[in-house]
């Protein structure tokens, strides 16, 4: 009996990316170049948002905006990250590396941060740097209730690892809270070589830390560095699958509604 595989990755065709690959390989530039400069240009022209910065995996860009939330502590006591009690364990972790405090915050019906509940835990605890709400399997959160509960007293980052192409109010996930961060694993719309990740956001100082640490913090031309960071940055080849995927995902999301509806009327 042939198993029945319950995730296909949906990737380019071999031919769509086959030369571009081959002909990064035989130069041996991996580092991110031409391909890293072209994706990001196109997630920023797809989604509309002014800087989108790729990065090795989408646990990596949380860890780091969870990093540039953590230096701007100024106060005493425990620094806090608000995370939904709902989520996949990458969230929590990354304010925990960051030497932030993960606080959980239960979610609605919906599966998303209650905002409500949201507002009362501000309100409790002291601290609060950031908050990391999810946009649970791809369903975008209540954004403007949980926006108007932070009221611009934490930076807001949302885990979008599921929600490359959701849209919110007609406009597509990306330009949120502070910033986004989209996962390219295998398992998601617009997969890469197995991992890779995007952040996009219309904040400069926070595009311009997030190209800098993605490389450990190393200032382009020069010897010198000037934020911590760490090893972040992705490859040409994610870069090529990416776009290529990138390309295709209107298509992917069509056939996965089309998928869906099926469940829907088969299991009602």
């Amino acid at each position: 009996m042939n198993p029945i595989r319950f995730v296909v990755p949906e990737l380019p065709p071999w031919e769509e990316v086959a030369a571009d690959l081959e002909q990064v390989y035989r130069a041996g530039k991996f580092h991110p170049g031409e391909w890293v400069l072209k994706f990001e240009q196109a997630v920023q022209e797809k989604l509309g948002v002014k800087h989108a910065v790729m990065v090795s995996t989408a646990s990596d860009g949380l860890i780091l905006l969870a990093a540039f939330a953590s230096a701007n502590k100024n106060e005493p006591g425990p620094a806090r990250a608000i995370v939904p009690s709902w989520t996949f364990r990458a969230t929590p972790q990354a304010p925990a590396w960051a030497g932030l405090q993960p606080t959980f915050v239960d979610v609605g019906a919906d599966g998303n941060l209650d905002p409500s509940l949201l507002a009362h835990a501000l309100a409790k605890y002291g601290g609060v740097l950031a908050v990391f709400p999810v946009h649970v399997f791809g369903k975008s959160c209540n954004v403007e209730g949980i926006e108007r509960a932070v009221g611009g007293d934490a930076l807001v980052f949302y885990d979008a690892a599921h929600a490359l192409g959701a849209r919110r109010g007609g406009k597509f996930v990306g330009g949120f809270g502070n910033a986004e961060v989209f996962s390219l694993n295998i398992t998601k719309t617009v997969p890469s070589c197995g991992e890779g990740g995007v952040v996009t956001t219309n904040n400069d100082e926070i595009a311009e830390y997030m190209r800098l640490a993605r490389w450990h913090g190393d200032v382009p031309g020069s010897q010198d560095w000037n934020t911590d960071g760490m090893n972040a940055k992705p490859t040409e080849w994610q870069a090529i699958v990416a776009l290529r995927s990138l390309e295709n995902m209107d298509a992917v999301l069509v056939q996965r509604c089309d998928v869906a509806a099926i469940y829907d009327q088969e299991l009602d």
